[in-house]
């Protein structure tokens, strides 16, 4: 199973696209309509993870919201300055989530010298 996706971005457009044969378990996207103007957007999910990528499109045009807040692993919100109609995309990264191993400090001890006659 592959972890890395890849994400194809037009230069000229600076839209995206991904392959759907090339969507899997460890990536999802959601896409969010908001047709009635609102200065918050919340986007609930079920995939248990922090590790997104979030796009918001006006009109066709990428733009940069006033804050994105990942509430947690199941929740994001979106605010704006003023209330905002449009699209936001977001790309849900399952990766793995096991802890890194601990590391473990180990003394060498200091060899005592023999005498020597």
């Amino acid at each position: 199973m592959s972890r890395i996706v890849p994400v194809y971005i037009d230069l000229e457009s600076n839209k995206y696209a991904i392959k759907a044969s090339e969507i899997n378990e460890n990536l999802k996207v959601y896409k969010l309509s908001v047709e009635t103007a609102s200065d918050t957007w919340v986007l609930s999910h079920e995939e248990n993870t922090k590790d997104v990528l979030i796009k918001v499109y006006v009109n066709d045009e990428e733009i940069t919201p006033q804050e994105v807040i990942i509430n947690d692993a199941l929740r994001i919100t979106v605010t704006f300055n003023t209330p905002t109609v449009g699209e936001l995309h977001v790309f849900l990264f399952n990766l793995d989530q096991s802890p890194a191993p601990t590391p473990t400090v180990t003394s060498n001890p200091t060899p005592t010298p023999t005498p020597t006659i």
